[in-house]
């Protein structure tokens, strides 16, 4: 364990207070998602699947099982956490693995257990503070019953899921760490060592080699943020973890806050509850597909004659692709729509044109938006449960006119078929 000061006198927050750091938004989408019978199913099946005395047994037999007598400022770290989130006198083991890659887990192991495992080069490269930071990050998970939607295990076995399902999915867990994160704050009460963290975690470096400065990594962000909306990068819609500057920002929004200030009484606490809510929102927006105001005409049209086209790749139209387009606009858009194409003779060049027309118009908002809109359409095309090859050339097409990287497509459908 890197040297450093031992923790003072670190302030214990009541159980109500440790509570009320955790993301208003986060805890509504996983109630939504959770009262979604498709993840309920999903999550239950995954959970019945868990190893967890499979892993015990794993550590057991590879790593070190942690004991005051073997490394005691670690041991006394994780009770310290522990008392901290309010996880009361939960039976609790600690180990440490060998592995080059700094990583940590707790897992509830059910019957109120709880396993602490850590490898050991992130014992060995962090500092006490740091650590505290990291135990406290991963006992948020615990305390916020986070274990109870298993996103990564249902999105391993991902088959048949709704595309727009596993985009819900990965935004809560985006939300999810930021959650764990602002306890990880709480139990190690010091913004820089959770910083640090972070930044040793993600690119390896230590000290004395890393020197922080937090308005240098902070200007990352800002970079981030002002590109978002010109740099067709879908793979951040698709990751469980947000940007790691977008997470030290985060800390930072909530160190001024008047939350954090009230529950350890560090910070400035000028930040009050609604604009620091306000402000994570933001952040985390950059990491979001957007939606299409219902407003636009434009995208509205897009996504009907779109989705016609798609419909019609396969060279038929099913019933299941009709509700489904249905579905994606409001009904005076659908309805006159239908009455042109009961009207016309040949349908194709006809939806064609239509598309084409519309296409022109939504090539003017953002990048996520346009991607949000591709997304609709192959919503569409997997209404019948498959997505035939003629399909497939239809969204790549639509991609082109839209200005959407066609491997768009081939990325959601491996993630959802």
């Amino acid at each position: 364990m890197a040297q450093s000061d031992p923790p003072a006198a670190l302030k214990l927050p009541s159980a109500e207070a440790v509570a009320s750091l955790r993301l208003a938004s986060e805890r509504r989408m996983m109630t939504d998602l959770l009262a979604d019978p498709e993840i309920a199913g999903r999550a239950k099946e995954a959970l019945s699947c868990a190893e967890t005395d499979a892993n015990r047994r794993r550590l057991l037999a590879r790593g070190l099982r942690v004991t005051e007598r073997i490394i005691p400022s670690l041991v006394q770290a994780v009770n310290l956490a522990q008392r901290i989130a309010h996880l009361g006198e939960r039976p609790l083991e600690i180990y440490v693995y060998e592995s080059p890659v700094q990583n940590a887990c707790c897992m509830d192991m059910g019957e109120g257990r709880v396993t602490c495992a850590f490898s050991s080069s992130m014992v060995e490269r962090l500092t006490l503070r740091e650590l505290l930071s990291v135990i406290g990050h991963e006992m948020g998970h615990v305390l916020f019953r986070h274990m109870e939607l298993p996103a990564a295990a249902i999105l391993q076995k991902s088959q048949g899921l709704p595309s727009g399902l596993a985009m819900k999915l990965m935004s809560w867990s985006r939300h999810a760490e930021i959650s764990a994160d602002r306890l990880g704050l709480a139990c190690c009460q010091d913004l820089r060592a959770a910083t640090t963290a972070l930044i040793k975690i993600s690119c390896g470096l230590r000290e004395p080699m890393l020197q922080f400065n937090a308005e240098d990594y902070l200007a990352q962000m800002k970079d981030i943020q002002t590109l978002s909306d010109t740099v067709e990068d879908a793979e951040d819609w698709f990751s469980t973890h947000p940007f790691n500057p977008l997470r030290v920002a985060a800390l930072n929004h909530l160190w001024e806050s008047q939350l954090l200030s009230g529950l350890i009484g560090q910070g400035p606490g000028t930040l009050r509850t609604e604009e620091l809510d306000a402000r994570i929102e933001a952040l985390l927006s950059a990491m979001e597909p957007g939606t299409v105001e219902a407003k636009e005409s434009s995208a509205r049209e897009c996504v009907l004659w779109g989705g016609y086209w798609v419909s019609a790749g396969d060279g038929k139209i099913t019933a299941e692709e009709c509700r489904a387009i249905r579905g994606l606009t409001d009904e005076k858009t659908a309805q006159a729509a239908e009455a042109e194409l009961r009207g016309a003779q040949d349908l194709l060049p006809l939806i064609k044109k239509k598309f084409a027309d519309a296409a022109r118009r939504c090539r003017k908002l953002s990048s996520a938006d346009r991607h949000a809109l591709v997304q609709k359409l192959i919503v569409v095309a997997r209404a019948d449960s498959r997505v035939a090859d003629g399909e497939k050339a239809v969204l790549r097409e639509i991609c082109s006119a839209l200005k959407v990287n066609p491997s768009f497509v081939e990325t959601i459908l491996r993630m959802t078929e």
